[in-house]
């Protein structure tokens, strides 16, 4: 496999709820090439989870550009992900049911039309990390050594792709 992947996650109103931001990087030689990083405008007393108000509602004002509702973000993030599909492999931080989820509004909007271009597989940090002999949901953090906040979807990414190059060099 090669080492051109977009690396995407995404927040939500709980795990099955609306998307309130999406952040996905492009990278090739596990260095980012292009961005994308978006966000609902949303506010606090409208999220429905707890944990969600209380974790991420605060990271969810880094977002690049805001949007007025998900259907906005889910169609602008398609386009950015469209420039990439077919030649970078989908990767996430256990995908289900966030990412996928995701994968499956966007591709809701026009099923016939996107259903070619889904992502098939989407590549599973968290699998690649318990083959590797990691616990269930290492601490993320700990692996890379960082202190950036976790639940900001960029920051996120960023772990992510430290991660996945961890584990191609062979030192994660």
């Amino acid at each position: 496999m090669n080492n051109k992947f977009l690396v995407v996650d995404a927040e939500t109103d709980g795990l099955y709820g609306s998307v309130l931001s999406i952040a996905a990087a492009a990278v090739s030689g596990f260095r980012i090439k292009d961005r994308f990083y978006g966000a609902v405008r949303v506010e606090r007393e409208e999220i429905k989870s707890e944990w969600v108000r209380e974790n991420v509602f605060d990271h969810l004002k880094n977002a690049q550009t805001f949007y007025d509702d998900e259907e906005s973000l889910l169609r602008a993030f398609w386009e950015f992900y469209l420039r990439y599909c077919d030649e970078y492999a989908v990767a996430a931080d256990v995908p289900y049911p966030v990412e996928a989820g995701l994968f499956m509004k966007c591709t809701a909007f026009d099923e016939e039309g996107r259903e070619a271009h889904s992502p098939f597989p989407i590549y599973d940090i968290e699998s690649m990390l318990a083959a590797r002999g990691h616990e269930k949901l290492t601490d993320r953090k700990k692996l890379v050594d960082t202190d950036i906040e976790l639940h900001d979807a960029m920051n996120d990414v960023e772990i992510s792709v430290r991660i996945l190059e961890g584990i191609y060099n062979g030192t994660i």
